[in-house]
């Protein structure tokens, strides 16, 4: 880590911040997948 994150309250905030974007970007995957799901099996 770089002098930034010397502060425990920054790191804990940092990681909080990656862990949420991490997480909004799984989201994000299993909706689409969901609806490709979805529409493939409308489709069929």
């Amino acid at each position: 880590m770089c002098g930034a994150f010397n502060s425990p309250a920054l790191e804990q905030r940092a990681m909080s911040t990656a862990t949420k974007i991490v997480l909004g970007t799984i989201g994000v995957s299993a909706l689409l997948a969901v609806a490709l799901i979805v529409n493939t099996a409308l489709a069929a």
